[in-house]
């Protein structure tokens, strides 16, 4: 049976908003007959279940309760209403950049600081200090005042001593996002030993790759309630059309808020006479139909896809450095003034390894209408290492965010599995994950000495 480590029911946090600073005072001395605030909810009716071990990262939109969800669960902050219990150990929390450490002090100083803080004693700290010390490489800052760290030492510093405290619970609020990658490399290492170990681990980013790549589980809040709780990858998804899909939008027929289900066709799925028609091929076996999850508001909805090789034999086997030929049919619902198709390779650890599509080719496909279809042919050259993947086929707009984010209308998941062998005959081309660009020159060939 799962432990519990963390429970919430109806948990909810209220602050008092004040007009005028003299309201403040009028309602401590006057606040039992009238009230001279507003109340503003960060947070409300939150029920949360989190297991030992478990990786949650906790997404939204500014202002939609990330933070004050943290806090709650640190202790930092008390409830409004509801209750929430911890339970099985220390929780470490790295909430705001250099909390709980005194400017004035040295760095040296600081970290008995806030080792204290997290209960633990002198001799524990003179144990692991040169661990703590290794992990921040700040060796040679370490007896200067903190006040003159940079916000990146700040971080170093505060997580190896959050890190090293052996918590139960490590709560960290977008720290991460500062230093360099070589530092951010490191804590996701810990990171990582850390939850093998069993450290419960909840934390808010922005970073939604780290949000796939990390995490067992992800929490999507919007105005301080908990719109969607389940796998990263469709948080993640969900998070990205917030900024255009209106909230109160009803899930599509067959899926439901938090499930897996997969929905259904409002159209037949596309027979191989509609792609004869159209490009020729006359493919039998739609992958569609094996779908493992979708979601989406399918707005612009996809009705077939098909897997050949370069040979346009159908399948989802191919050579090292061939190409995968994925064709997809997609049909609008409504009118999309901007589709875009994409398709996104996970390797057997879930890993995003390569996500692309014609927002990144720069291929403007035309507006449909509703009832309006396009027929795509995706070529994916597989320069993977040879192994087993699955696949995504994603259809959506741009999103007004920017050029790096989208709103999915149809998300496909788990497609596959797309199985990339070599030849045993031959060298492998290159060895790693996937291949990358390499050229080699020789400048220069100097003669043999004499």
């Amino acid at each position: 049976m799962t432990e519990l480590v963390i429970r919430a029911r109806g948990l909810g946090k209220a602050y008092h908003i004040y007009s005028r600073p003299v309201d403040r005072l009028k309602q401590a001395l006057l606040g039992r007959h009238r009230r001279y605030y507003r109340e503003f909810w960060a947070l409300r009716d939150v029920d949360l279940d989190v297991e030992r071990g478990c990786a949650m990262a906790v997404v939204g939109r500014n202002g939609s309760g990330k933070s004050t969800l943290l806090q709650l669960v640190a202790g930092t902050l008390t409830p409004s209403e509801g209750s929430i219990e911890t339970v099985g150990g220390r929780i470490a929390a790295l909430l705001e950049l250099g909390s709980g450490f005194n400017p004035e002090f040295t760095g040296r100083e600081n970290v008995y600081l806030n080792a204290a803080i997290l209960g633990l004693t002198d001799e524990y700290v003179d144990a692991h200090f040169n661990q703590m010390l290794d992990f921040s490489e700040l060796h040679d800052f370490i007896d200067q005042p903190v006040k003159t760290y940079s916000s990146g030492m700040f971080v170093r510093l505060a997580f190896s001593v959050q890190v090293f405290s052996e918590p139960q619970v490590l709560i960290v609020d977008e720290a991460l996002s500062v230093g360099d990658v070589f530092f951010q490399q490191k804590c996701f290492d810990r990171l990582r030993k850390l939850r093998e170990a069993g450290v419960t681990l909840l934390f808010v980013t922005h970073d939604t790759a780290a949000v796939q790549m990390f995490c067992d589980q992800a929490l999507l809040l919007e105005a301080g309630s908990i719109l969607f709780r389940g796998r990263p990858e469709e948080c993640v998804t969900r998070y990205h059309a917030l900024s255009k899909t209106p909230l109160s939008m009803p899930a599509p027929e067959g899926v439901r808020k938090g499930t897996h289900a997969v929905a259904k066709a409002v159209h037949p799925v596309v027979r191989s006479e509609d792609w004869a028609t159209q490009t020729g091929a006359a493919p039998s076996r739609n992958l569609v139909a094996s779908v493992r999850s979708r979601h989406g508001a399918r707005d612009l909805e996809i009705v077939g896809i098909f897997g050949l090789n370069e040979q346009g034999v159908e399948t989802l086997g191919v050579g090292v450095q061939k190409v995968l030929q994925l064709l997809v049919h997609v049909t609008a619902q409504r009118p999309v003034r901007q589709p875009t198709i994409g398709v996104h390779v996970y390797d057997r650890m879930g890993t995003l390894v390569f996500a692309a599509g014609s927002q990144q080719l720069g291929v403007e496909l035309p507006a449909l209408s509703p009832g309006q279809s396009l027929y795509l042919r995706l070529g994916l050259t597989c320069n993977l290492y040879p192994g087993t993947y699955t696949l995504s086929v994603v259809a959506g707009a741009p999103s007004p965010e920017g050029p790096n984010t989208g709103v999915f209308h149809d998300v496909i998941e788990g497609l596959g599995p797309l199985a990339v062998h070599a030849d045993g005959a031959q060298a492998m081309p290159f060895f790693g994950i996937a291949q990358l660009p390499l050229s080699l020159d020789v400048i220069q060939a100097t003669e043999e000495a004499s």
